[in-house]
């Protein structure tokens, strides 16, 4: 009887066969049951033969088009863009936003390529928050949450002491203004 972790040696059928399994789209747990062997063993035989299962994710070019039209927008989520995907078959939210890392639209994993603002919206932000605006008001002014308008905001080390420092006025200048509008 063999230890489990015993390394057994690959025969040029055993090859064959696991390359053959591997693109009839076998998984590679039934793969190891048939080969009587590690489900480890096969994933890593896999890797050092470069053996791949078939890619089932042919986009349309009515979908790749309305992809790289709509990423970045501003407001354009994976989420939406997989909810509002032209054509069959429907995609997941993942789905849009790996077909994006691997058109290269994206730099990876970071967070940022969600939902891009273009640069002028940050400035605008700190400017608007140099006016002494809150981050609703900010928010409305842009179109954007305001919580992205505190994240920015918060970003610059000057302008986030700087914020912080006037928010008594930012107080009393909405409360004044919420006076003129409740007198009007």
């Amino acid at each position: 009887m063999r230890k489990p972790k015993t390394w057994m040696e690959w025969t040029p059928e055993q090859d064959e066969l696991l390359e053959t399994l591997v693109l009839e789209g076998v998984s590679h747990r039934q793969i190891a049951e048939r080969m009587e062997r590690s489900l480890d063993s096969i994933r890593s035989r896999c890797r050092h033969r470069k053996i791949r299962k078939p890619r089932d994710d042919v986009w349309s070019d009515e979908q790749m088009d309305f992809l790289i039209r709509q990423y970045g927008k501003h407001g354009w989520t994976f989420r939406r863009i997989a909810d509002e995907l032209p054509g069959e078959p429907r995609r997941t939210r993942l789905a849009c936003k790996d077909k994006a890392v691997r058109l290269g639209l994206t730099e990876g994993n970071s967070r940022g390529h969600t939902q891009k603002i273009p640069k002028i919206y940050v400035e605008r932000c700190l400017m608007l928050a140099m006016q002494d605006l809150t981050t609703v008001e900010i928010a409305e002014r842009l179109g954007v949450s305001p919580a992205w308008a505190m994240r920015t905001i918060n970003r610059s080390p000057y302008h986030a002491e700087r914020y912080k420092e006037r928010e008594p006025i930012r107080r009393g200048h909405g409360q004044s203004i919420r006076r003129k509008q409740e007198a009007a």
